[in-house]
């Protein structure tokens, strides 16, 4: 096997080009046998499955001329690989041959698959068309699956699989399918389970020692290399060994685990043991809830990680053990961290490794070995090039990091265009050594690899064979692993081998067809198929077809498949709320008992934000818990364990606070049912026969006719609240205003000569395109602020994407009309709203409620806020303080209780309170009110010294949790006065809408700056829409009118100048 014995002969074909596909015995022999019937091919990588694939392919476009080819493969670099490969070897117009990505718009893909000869698609494209009726597989006469091993589970192979012979069933074709793998893997029932999903009756395979194989390819040489580890590696490998013992003793102790006859339980435990073990306990979980039970699974979980440590220390070095303490570390800070990282680090053992490894100089001597053979490979063969499993680079060597796209706080992944461009300067020399992680093992096409380094085995046969496969494509390849004795490398070097030598003979078994037939396929749905046709009779089909809006990213459950079978018509949007949409006040949102648990603890996940939004936008939301485990945590699929009585604070509130009904089902197929029959009826056609249209984008609650008229006309240009409540009163009727004459429209309060002839000619002119009812909003702000509107291109960080947005291919696109704020994470904030708080925000309350401990604040927000005495306690605020915000009652030079200075109301930013002034942080005051003050405790009878009912405060928002309770602390300057209006503090409150705050600061602060300015007031602007003045009666008035004016006419442009024309009179009014 040095060399071919012979010169290559070529392919020829009316559709191949000359001279560029080698002919190969054993590819065409195969090739022969996949013509007349659906097979698995398994091929080592490097020995041509792509080419056996092409043999096929031309001669089905050949006999059937009208058929086409569908070529699928699991990533989009695979795809455009294919895609490049065929139109190289094809004689067919590059037209003809299209790539089907998520970054081709789905009108577009429905088009070229109307007009193609060949598609070559990502699974999952092809998948969400055919849920949308896009496309039809009845005419493809060749189905061909790139790394078929994958077509498990709910893979989207499998479901392609399944239309594919249904609709050529239809159609009274046979389907044709061709499954193209490496490895299948070892296990006999998985291989079974791949042929059954895709229809495949036959098994063919070659190995690099086959005869028929042998004289077409390189010698492939395999060395094992082992490697000792050091003293003082092993040292701190035995002090986290016996911790690992400590923690296994005791779960004995409790009745799990079995001793060995080693007695070192610990190390001779596999993770697939432990896992298990977590499931055993977590199933008696269900049944009793002992504190021995809960105990053992966080022994468990502490066991895990310290196996994981000693593994990363014997096989991986210290510098991968350190990155995984700081990661240990971060978890035991953080709120959300398990609490086995906070008891690891507690261990005074434990902490013993850490500090072992943070002061450990050396490395792991895998990588003096490593650098060692890279270096004689470079120096032996100069145009070498290797490809590396894992490691880091070192002078000498002209080596570049390769993994995958996802990023980690260490590690930022590569997009796909910089992975492409480092294959590309790999293939050209730039770079001779490729440090890959597995991104590297599957469908990469590196043809002129010579060496291919294990930084350690592993235990997958699949993985091992796809990682040789790198190797001895054009000429004589070498494979060198690493092994550091005594560790898991040895045994896992025994497993692979095992499992390859397993998977070989399983493969030779299967290789006459003892296989499971389309037929018995087609038997094993059969039961699946009929609960879901169950859901509708024939007559029903035929009269009423129900449609449901699906969003994208459900597509990886099983749910839309079988709505599409019960013949439900789907389509498939983004959503930026809810999952399924089943009529303009119907939306669904569905989790699994597992997910629903997570976004309980994890705070990037706010289940109840989520249910808001949904309340929020759809008339009647519905929220579905699916999965036959228990949510209170316990079960098959409860892997989070939550406190019960969270669980059911949670539930009571999405039901009770936000009127949204929990609904439960067993699995994907019973919510798919629920959801079909909710689908019917709301779909059911009224008294005149109309079908009621899907409106994925929802129906809030009607307003009142009264508020309906006022947002009508309010929305026409210059014209305020104010302004058409006056025009409302004057003409009764809105008809009436639009026929009004321009003489009749100037009669009326606040519209002059402009605003009327406005009014008509928007009232008047011809319709000449779409307009939308806030476009002059939008006009306006657009000016001054970024405005996004639904389908705009926000960002390609889809890790920022927030509130008002949704993501697609790995861009993040607005849902909504509104401000974009890109700070953090990325917002579009909606142009009309309720207040909701966020943490952080400066408000100003009032005290309706005194409940001991707290004081419950109005904050004017759907949520009210409290404040705990423990803000005054020890802070420095006795009850004499009361004198501040007391005003007049008890006097002082201070009385007034309000500080707020014309700098700090200047309005120098953009942000509400912070635009109003540069405030100090709540946190920072507080610090200057507690130093030197003494402890004290408030009792109740005493909490009206401090605040009383009505009192106005200045807070921040410390907190905001999942139920959204939110926390106050006091601001240093805290009480400003009493009541609606101020009372005796000697100022006023006024009170707007939180989405107008922006306009009434103005850019940079314009605004407020002038307010100060002419009308001589101290003015504090607050996030949640209210607003603080104080100065002369007669300038406080005056404030109130211009701020009115800004509200009601925030919409127009030139509202700037305007304002400062109204306040050029009142210049130094002092």
């Amino acid at each position: 096997m040095n060399a071919p014995k012979f010169a290559p002969q070529f392919v020829s074909h009316p559709l191949l080009k000359e001279g560029v596909v080698e002919r190969r015995e054993y590819q065409t022999a195969i090739a022969e046998a996949a013509k007349k019937e659906s097979l698995m091919l398994v091929l080592p990588t490097g020995l041509g499955k792509t080419t056996v694939a092409l043999l096929v392919l031309v001669e089905r476009l050949e006999r059937q001329a009208n058929g086409k080819i569908l070529f699928l493969a699991p990533t989009r670099p695979l795809v455009e690989q294919h895609s490049a490969f065929l139109k190289a070897v094809l004689r067919l117009d590059g037209s003809l041959i299209q790539t089907f990505t998520g970054t081709v718009a789905p009108a577009k893909r429905e088009e070229q698959w109307r007009s193609a000869s060949v598609v070559v698609s990502t699974p999952q494209i092809i998948e969400n068309d055919l849920l949308s009726c896009r496309i039809d597989l009845g005419g493809v006469a060749l189905l061909i699956f790139d790394e078929c091993h994958r077509a498990v589970g709910n893979y989207s192979y499998v479901y392609i699989a399944e239309k594919y012979a249904e609709q050529t069933a239809e159609q009274g074709r046979e389907p044709l399918v061709l499954g193209m793998t490496a490895s299948p893997g070892s296990d006999k029932k998985k291989i079974l389970e791949i042929c059954t999903a895709l229809g495949i009756s036959r098994v063919e395979s070659r190995t690099e020692h086959d005869r028929d194989v042998a004289p077409y390819i390189f010698r492939k040489e395999l060395e094992w290399r082992s490697v000792e580890v050091p003293a003082e590696m092993q040292r701190q490998k035995r002090v986290l060994e016996e911790v690992l013992e400590e923690r296994v003793r005791r779960l004995q102790k409790l009745g799990f685990l079995l001793r060995k006859k080693s007695g070192r339980v610990g190390r001779e435990i596999s993770k697939t043991e432990l896992l298990e073990l977590r499931g055993k306990i977590e199933t008696q979980l269900a049944r009793q809830r002992q504190p021995s039970l809960y105990q053992a699974l966080s022994l468990q979980a502490e066991v895990l990680k310290i196996k994981h440590a000693v593994e990363l220390v014997e096989t991986q070095g210290i510098f991968a053990l350190r990155r995984y303490f700081d990661r240990l570390r971060a978890e035991a800070v953080s709120k959300q961290g398990s609490k086995a990282a906070k008891r690891l680090l507690k261990d005074h053992k434990f902490v013993e490794a850490v500090f072992a490894a943070a002061s450990y100089e050396g490395e792991h001597p895998k990588l003096g070995v490593l650098l060692d053979i890279l270096r004689n490979e470079v120096r032996a063969n100069p145009e070498t090039r290797s490809l590396q499993e894992q490691g880091s680079e070192k002078e000498g060597i002209r080596a570049v990091k390769f993994i995958g796209q996802a990023s980690k706080p260490e590690d930022k992944g590569l997009k796909q265009r910089e992975q492409v461009e480092i294959i590309k300067k790999f293939k050209d020399g730039v770079f001779n050594v490729l440090v890959a992680t597995s991104v590297a093992e599957e469908g990469l096409d590196i043809p002129a690899t010579d060496l291919v380094l294990f930084y350690e085995p592993i235990p997958s046969a699949i993985r091992s064979i796809q990682r040789k496969g790198r190797t001895a494509r054009k000429k004589i390849g070498r494979v060198v692993v690493l092994i550091a004795k005594g560790t898991r490398d040895e045994a896992y070097y025994w497993v692979s081998r095992n499992k390859e030598r397993e998977m070989r003979k399983r493969i030779n078994e299967m290789r006459n067809g003892a296989t499971p037939t389309v037929e018995e396929a087609r038997e094993e749905r059969s039961e699946q198929q009929r609960k879901i046709t169950d859901l509708k009779n024939d007559d029903e089909a035929a009269e009423q077809k129900v449609t449901v809006v699906v969003d994208s990213r459900e597509t990886k459950s099983g749910v839309p498949r079988f709505l599409e079978k019960a013949g439900a018509v789907l389509e498939l949007q983004n959503l930026g709320v809810g999952d399924y949409v089943v009529s303009e006040k119907v939306c669904i949102e569905r989790k699994t008992t597992a997910d629903f648990l997570d976004s309980l603890v994890n705070g990037r996940r706010n289940l109840l934000e989520q249910v808001r939004r949904l309340r929020s936008e759809y008339e009647k939301p519905l929220l579905v818990l699916e999965g036959r485990g228990s949510v209170y945590g316990q079960g098959q699929e409860g892997q989070r364990r939550v406190h019960p009585n969270a669980v059911r604070g949670v539930l009571a509130a999405i039901a009770l606070d936000f009127s949204v009904p929990v609904l439960q089902t067993r699995d994907e197929l019973d919510t798919a049912s629920l959801i079909y029959l909710i689908a019917k009826r709301e779909q059911q056609p009224n008294a005149n026969g109309t079908k009621t249209e899907v409106n994925p984008h929802g129906k809030k609650p009607s307003a009142s006719l009264k508020e309906q008229q006022e947002f009508l006309v309010s929305a026409l240009s210059n014209v305020g609240v104010v302004t058409a409540r006056n025009l409302l009163r004057r003409f009764k009727t809105v008809e009436r205003l639009v026929t009004a004459s321009e003489e009749e429209l100037r009669e009326v309060e606040r519209v002059g000569k402009k605003t009327a002839e406005r009014l008509k000619e928007v009232l008047c002119s011809e319709y000449e395109y779409e307009r939308l009812i806030y476009c002059c909003a939008i006009n306006f702000y657009s000016q001054m602020y970024k405005i996004a509107v639904p389908g705009d291109l926000l960002s390609e960080e889809t890790g920022r994407a927030g509130e008002g947005t949704y993501v697609e291919d790995g861009k993040v696109y607005a849902s909504r009309y509104g401000v974009l704020n890109e700070k953090g994470e990325i917002k579009v904030m909606a142009l009309s709203g309720k207040y909701v708080p966020t943490q952080g925000d400066v408000v100003i309350g009032k005290v309706v409620e005194i409940s001991f401990p707290y004081w419950i604040v109005d904050i004017a927000s759907p949520y009210e806020a409290r404040l705990h005495s423990s803000e005054f306690a020890g802070a420095g605020r006795g009850a004499g303080s009361n004198a501040r915000g007391r005003g007049g009652r008890e006097g002082g030079a201070r009385g007034s209780g309000m500080r707020v200075s014309a700098a700090r109301g200047s309005g120098t930013r953009e942000s509400a309170a912070r635009g109003s002034g540069t405030r100090e942080s709540a946190a920072r005051g507080s610090a200057a009110r507690g130093r030197g003050a003494r402890e004290e405790r408030i009792e109740f009878g005493d909490m009206k010294k401090y605040l009383d009912l009505d009192d106005l405060i200045v807070a921040k928002v410390a907190k905001v949790d999942a139920l959204m309770r939110v926390d106050l602390a006091l601001e240093e300057d805290f009480k400003i006065g009493r009541g609606s209006g101020g009372g005796s503090g000697g100022g006023r409150l006024l009170e707007i809408s939180h989405t107008k705050v922006p306009r009434v600061i103005g850019r940079s602060g314009s605004m407020v700056r002038m307010l100060k300015e002419k009308c001589n007031c101290s003015i504090f602007i607050a996030e949640n829409g209210r607003i603080w003045i104080k100065g002369s009666e007669e300038n406080m008035n005056l404030v109130s009118e211009v701020i009115s004016k800004i509200v009601s006419e925030a919409h127009t442009a030139g509202l700037t100048d305007r304002i400062a024309d109204f306040l050029e009179p009142f210049r130094g009014n002092k």
